[in-house]
């Protein structure tokens, strides 16, 4: 549990960072009011993020992860309208997924 919170965290700085070379323009989107997962951010490996969340058999980790969905969603697609930053938004995303998949296994 440990190596998926720190590994989401750092997830969560890299994107914050991302997402400070947007301008305005490019930050469309964001919840239509469903939750976090009810609105598609548009890369495969991202949207299985949240799916892995939902998934997720262990409560306590399902509860933290849930706690942080909505602002790690409107990050993500804040950061999937700039074209510049879509591959490196796949990475990060399917590390993250992959660490989630991890910790709820257990």
């Amino acid at each position: 549990m440990k190596k998926a919170m720190v590994a989401l965290m750092l997830l969560g700085t890299g994107l914050v960072v991302l997402g400070a070379g947007c301008s305005k323009d490019e930050e469309k989107g964001g919840d239509k009011g469903g939750g976090a997962s009810a609105d598609s951010i548009g890369i495969a490996e991202c949207d299985a993020y949240f799916k892995a969340i939902d998934n997720c058999k262990d409560a306590m980790v399902k509860t933290g992860l849930q706690s942080g969905a909505k602002a790690m969603h409107d990050s993500w697609k804040a950061a999937a309208a700039n074209a510049a930053a879509k591959d490196t938004l796949k990475t990060s995303c399917k590390t993250a997924t992959d660490a989630i998949v991890e910790s709820c296994a257990k």
